[in-house]
């Protein structure tokens, strides 16, 4: 009995397993078959050819030109056929994902025929004879290929080549032109877009007929930073080779520049820069070898809080040259300079300005040297009240006055000894003007007059002279009118220059312009421009004869892009005039001389689809030359 309960236990407990295998075998097994019916539905990944995309172009022009010009005793008739044909082919693709590889390729060729028959000294078209052809063929192909061109860190790569064949003339003068270039660039952009790096590499060959070879190879650095906030950072570099086997030469070209700006907040701003380049020439046929090597720095600052009154700038450049001829120094050029200014505003209508300038700049060449020192200090002052009103009008006055000294010192060698030189000049200048302006409404327009008078003098004095120079006094007198009443303009000015001392110098001038614009109905719209110049200049206290001038320009011009309201017809006509009359003239004799010109040009296109019809007069004269021309031209596109 207890041997047959524990059998029995035995039995139960297995059946128990066994119950639980089974039902889990069950439900795994029909999960199992449920994710097997969906892996069915999807199909296994084969190996595929990614997709090509192919683009087709074709095109061209058919046009012909028929000619007649007249200019007095020659004519000349002239009938030109031109033919142009081009057609092309790209496909793009992509290697296993678009995103990984893009690839390119194109393909072009055009052919470019003109004939021209041409007659002199007759309109016969019974007379025209072949006066020229020309053809051009041109195919150019080329591949390139782009990794990962969404990326932070694109690659490109691209190769083209052109070949060129022409033939010119009646003779048929052939030449042909094959060239090569191959560009391979790598950029890259971090996270922020705050920094940006790009190298290119271009190589070329260029082949003609006459198997010159010109070779080409260009590096180029390209650096955009900005480590901080308020500055930007600018790097270009340059490593450039050229050779040519026509001239047996070379050239040498590398170069480096980098700007640099600052700004902390919105008073002060400073720009710097430097760059570098070394440049020359190899010559293989026993010429030597020619360079020159310059570098430079500059700085420049401006500081203006917003609510002072004091603005002051500041900047500083080094520069330095050199030239050279088989590695032996010929010449050498250094300069340094530096500048500080300030302008001080005490009130609305009270300026101060005040500067001062040092440079030193030394020249040496194979036997002789110079140095030059220059110390420039000015003051100035600026006082415009504000204007008083009498009447209609406004009373303005200005006043302003200079005051600069400059020091030099110089210093020459060669080979008789050295020499030195050394002084200053002190220089004062005065403007003293006053005038009335008016801005009132005129009928239907606005009329805007003023009137001005102005002293200047200006005297300097060097330490080298016994007295100081003569002051030169200048008296200056100005006015103007204006008219405007919408499109309509007109305008009279003049001024009249005398110097008071001295040669006693005038110059007076009076000019008149004047401009209207007028829309019709008919979607045309004429523009007209009148301008009259009169001058005279001459000296009191010289035999010098005066030069008087009367210079006229007028233009008129007439547009209607639907003429007679038909769609695609449009009609330009331009009417130029142009009169200029230099007169000189004394007690002895006058001498006068016309310079005129006039140009009228009147264009009829029409247009219907891909045809396009033209017809055009020109009539002109320049320097007493008359000419008359004629053309018909019609060309369709397809």
């Amino acid at each position: 009995m207890p041997r047959a309960k524990q059998v029995k236990s035995k039995v139960i407990g297995i059946s128990r397993t066994s119950g639980i295998l089974v039902l889990a075998w069950l439900l795994l097994g029909w999960s199992r078959q449920v994710l097997s019916a969906e892996e069915s539905a999807v199909p296994e990944p084969t190996l595929q050819l990614a997709p090509i995309q192919i683009g087709f172009s074709k095109g061209g022009n058919i046009g012909y030109l028929q000619r007649y010009d007249d200019m007095g005793s020659t004519k000349s008739l002239q009938r030109i056929y031109g033919l142009t044909v081009g057609v092309g082919v790209t496909a793009e693709s992509f290697i296993w994902q678009p995103w990984l590889v893009k690839v390119g390729t194109h393909l072009n060729a055009s052919v470019n025929s003109d004939i021209s028959d041409s007659a002199s000294n007759s309109w016969s078209m019974s007379k025209l004879a072949r006066s020229g052809e020309s053809v051009n063929r041109t195919i150019t192909g080329g591949a390139d290929m782009r990794v990962l061109p969404l990326s932070r860190f694109p690659f490109e790569a691209s190769f083209t080549r052109n070949d060129n064949r022409r033939e010119i003339g009646l003779v048929k003068s052939r030449y042909a032109t094959l060239t090569d270039t191959l560009r391979l660039s790598q950029s890259y952009r971090n996270p922020s877009g705050r920094s940006r790096y790009l190298v290119t590499y271009n190589l070329g060959r260029a082949e003609d007929i006459d198997s010159n070879v010109e070779k080409n190879s260009l590096v180029n650095l390209d650096i955009s930073l900005q480590p901080f906030t308020r500055q930007t950072l600018q790097i270009d570099g340059v490593k450039e080779r050229r050779t040519s086997t026509l001239t047996d030469s070379t050239y040498l070209n590398n170069s480096f520049i980098s700007r640099h700006t600052y700004r902390p907040d919105a008073a002060l701003s400073v720009a710097t820069m430097a760059s570098y380049s070394d440049t020359g020439y190899r010559f293989s046929q026993g010429q030597g070898e020619t360079g020159l090597e310059t570098l430079q720095f500059s700085s420049a600052g401006t500081w203006r809080p917003p609510d002072s009154r004091l603005t002051m700038t500041g900047g500083l450049r080094l520069f330095d040259a050199s030239s050279r001829y088989n590695g032996t120094s010929t010449s050498q050029d250094s300069y340094t300079g530096a500048n500080l200014g300030a302008n001080y505003a005490l009130n609305n209508w009270l300026r101060l300005y005040g500067s001062a300038d040092v440079s030193d700049s030394q020249g040496k060449q194979t036997v002789s040297s110079l140095a030059i020192s220059n110390l420039n200090l000015s003051i100035a002052a600026q006082h415009r009240p504000k204007a008083i009103k009498v009447g209609s009008f406004n009373y303005n006055r200005y006043i302003a006055a200079n005051l600069s000294n400059s020091t030099t010192a110089s210093s020459a060698k060669n080979s008789a000894g050295t020499t030195s030189a050394a002084g200053s000049t002190l220089a004062f200048s005065l403007r003293l003007q006053h005038g009335l302006d008016s801005n009132a409404e005129l009928g239907t327009g606005r009329l805007t007059s003023a009137v001005s008078q102005a002293l200047t003098t200006s005297t300097s004095r060097s330490s080298t002279a016994s007295r100081g120079t003569s002051p030169i006094v200048n008296l200056i007198h100005n006015g103007s009118l204006s008219w405007l009443k919408g499109r309509t303009g007109l305008r009279l000015s003049g001024s009249d220059t005398r110097e008071m001392t001295q040669s006693k110098g005038y110059f007076q001038s009076i000019n008149l312009q004047g401009s209207q614009s007028e829309s019709f109905r008919g979607n045309g719209i004429l523009n007209g421009d009148l301008t009259i110049n009169m001058s005279r200049q001459g000296y009191d206290a010289a035999p010098i004869p005066a030069t008087e001038s009367l210079t006229s320009t007028a233009t008129l011009n007439y547009i209607n892009p639907r003429v007679f309201k038909v769609r695609n017809l449009a009609f330009r006509s331009s009417l130029r005039v142009i009169s200029a009359d230099l007169l000189q003239s004394n007690s002895m004799n006058q001498n006068t001389q016309n310079q005129g010109q006039y140009s009228w040009d009147n264009t009829l296109t029409y247009t219907i689809g891909k045809l396009r019809t033209e017809v055009r007069g020109v009539i002109e004269e320049v320097h007493s030359s008359k000419q008359a021309s004629l053309i018909f031209f019609v060309s369709r596109w397809f």
